[in-house]
């Protein structure tokens, strides 16, 4: 029995995303994973994806036929500091074509690359964009595209 977690966090880190930005030119965001997770982030990082787990994972347990477990990871992209004034109406289209390009690298890994068995695995996703702050508590917002991912596996 070998859980699917760590490979799925180096599938995402591996994933490259381009997209459009405001000028038309095609951008790809900086990676930080779990393990280089960064204390601020300054403009030269921008823009940049910061792939975290969450705290509350769980699972169950099945005498004899293993174990259905439930990760949460959080894949969240930032694209400008809200304090560089651009208007929201500006960056709203550019975040859209991001959450799109994301969608279709990660149905590639997950479905085509992978072929990861719907029976025993499945990845159910939420998506926010907006205005996030950046660490928590640090009074610093950028606009950017929250993906909350949630793995389930039976193994």
């Amino acid at each position: 029995m070998t859980s699917l977690l760590l490979t799925f966090f180096d599938d995402l880190e591996a994933m490259s995303v381009s997209f459009k930005d405001k000028s038309g030119a095609t951008v790809i965001a900086n990676v930080l994973n779990i393990d280089e997770k960064a204390d601020s982030i300054q403009t030269a990082h921008l823009p940049c994806r910061i792939i975290t787990q969450t705290a509350n994972d769980s699972g169950e347990i099945f005498k004899g036929a293993g174990i259905n477990a439930t990760w949460n990871i959080t894949d969240l992209f930032l694209l400008d500091t809200v304090a560089r004034d651009i208007s929201p109406a500006i960056q709203m289209p550019v975040l859209q074509r991001y959450k799109v390009a994301y969608l279709d690298k990660l149905f590639l890994i997950w479905q085509v690359i992978h072929g990861y068995s719907t029976e025993t695995q499945t990845l159910n996703y939420t998506a926010q964009t907006g205005k996030f702050e950046y660490p928590a508590g640090s009074g610093v917002y950028f606009y950017g595209v929250k993906f909350d991912l949630t793995l389930n596996e039976l193994i």
